[in-house]
């Protein structure tokens, strides 16, 4: 696949769609669960949503749930929760597979990415980097590296040309200055 935009999904209410419908804005991919330590950060990427969708961010949420199935609900329930618990606005989409030989071909494509992704640091991320350890053995899986996703909240950004500019770790949060600055630099270059 040589662009981004070739990939076609489902939205969350089984609507086809294909990501050249985003061409020229700037994108922040993310995969989501309902039972995840990091689920308040749905909360942020709502304001995130606000506060940047006039200036061309689009997020667009994957649940997913691959990472000790803390997404197990139908498309329905998870657009409910979503909605009616954090009043998401952003686009939401059908529920994916990130882990294992058959990943949704938008995650085989973001997951060659070849570089590592990007963390806050600090203790929060040490300790999160051992029970995510634990958690893949417990699994019996493992993420794709350096590109892979880790984590549920794992975040992808897209440029407007389209390219895949870095990836963060699910503990960086929607509002941590290194994304947001990040954010900020292609939402300058949008068409």
């Amino acid at each position: 696949m040589k662009s981004i935009y070739e990939i076609t999904l489902k939205r969350i209410d089984g609507q086809e769609t294909s990501l050249s419908d985003y061409k020229g804005n700037t994108l922040l991919i993310v995969n989501g669960a309902s039972k995840c330590g990091y689920t308040p950060q749905y909360a942020d990427l709502q304001k995130l949503h606000t506060t940047y969708k006039d200036r061309g961010l689009k997020i667009l949420l994957f649940p997913c749930n691959d990472f000790l199935n803390q997404e197990e609900g139908a498309e329905k329930e998870i657009e409910n929760f979503c909605q009616t618990r954090f009043k998401v606005e952003f686009d939401l989409f059908e529920k994916v597979k990130i882990l294992g030989s058959s990943p949704h071909p938008l995650y085989q494509y973001l997951q060659d990415f070849n570089q590592p992704a990007i963390s806050p640091g600090g203790i929060k991320s040490f300790l999160f980097r051992g029970f995510k350890k634990l958690a893949y053995f417990m699994m019996g899986k493992q993420p794709k590296t350096p590109g892979g996703v880790q984590w549920n909240f794992h975040k992808y950004l897209i440029g407007p040309d389209g390219e895949l500019k870095a990836h963060f770790l699910s503990e960086m949060e929607p509002f941590d200055p290194a994304l947001i600055a990040r954010i900020e630099e292609q939402l300058s270059k949008n068409s």
